[in-house]
């Protein structure tokens, strides 16, 4: 299923989380696995700050330590004794949701820059907005086709990115079922015209993953979340 939408924000409801008055167009496009694509654009101030722009979470990784000689004997401990040393806690370890968020964003800047657009920066909030959409909606039965953008409380893209708190002047939501590797989900949302158009579309500046599987079925549910910050 694909839909895309455009939003206006009432500047008399710029305190709250919502917005009204949207036109909604929707194409259905068959897809195995299967994905949704959504798009609009606020042509008036929203509520929230604008976000300075972070990254997303990565591993760090272990350089490699010199050899260092052996140390002098300290007075009045026997040679060859060396104290016990206090462990020090492990490196953080990217999970594999983790390092396949870090991989489609990688590659949606592939193809963003093949299409002379500019990349896309990793922001938490959106990371947030799409987490919500995740857990949502990763026990639904996607793959016999319950893929919908709409939350189970009525919710929009657009309304869960604007609960982060996020000041934004255009969005963009993809999701997708069933794919079971980064490369496979950025494919087949290349492969959608209107996943194609999220992906590639030049105005949109910031992006956040969501991953997670379902209880039962184990497959992945991917969301892929764009904004324009004001």
């Amino acid at each position: 299923m694909n839909q895309s939408a455009n939003a206006t924000l009432k500047s008399n409801n710029r305190s709250r989380r919502w917005l009204a008055g949207v036109t909604v167009m929707a194409s259905l496009v068959v897809l195995a696995p299967q994905g949704s694509g959504m798009v609009a654009a606020l042509e008036k101030p929203s509520v929230g700050d604008v976000v300075q722009n972070t990254g997303l979470r990565t591993a760090r990784r272990m350089a490699p330590t010199p050899s260092a000689p052996a140390p002098a004997p300290t007075p009045g401990r026997p040679a060859g004794v060396t104290p016990k040393l206090t462990p020090t806690a492990p490196l953080a370890v990217e999970s594999e949701n983790d390092r396949f968020a870090r991989q489609v964003i990688e590659l949606t800047n592939v193809e963003r820059v093949a299409a002379g657009v500019g990349a896309v920066t990793a922001l938490p909030e959106l990371v947030q907005a799409a987490m919500i959409h995740v857990e949502d909606q990763r026990n639904k039965q996607c793959a016999s086709g319950i893929l919908t953008h709409t939350g189970t409380d009525g919710s929009r893209g657009v309304d869960r990115i604007l609960r982060t708190g996020l000041d934004i002047s255009r969005w963009g939501e993809n999701i997708a079922c069933g794919h079971t590797s980064p490369e496979a989900v950025v494919q087949g949302w290349m492969n959608s015209p209107t996943h194609r158009a999220n992906l590639l579309d030049g105005r949109l500046t910031h992006i956040g993953i969501g991953i997670g599987q379902s209880d039962t079925t184990d497959l992945n549910y991917w969301v892929q979340e764009f904004a324009t910050l004001r």
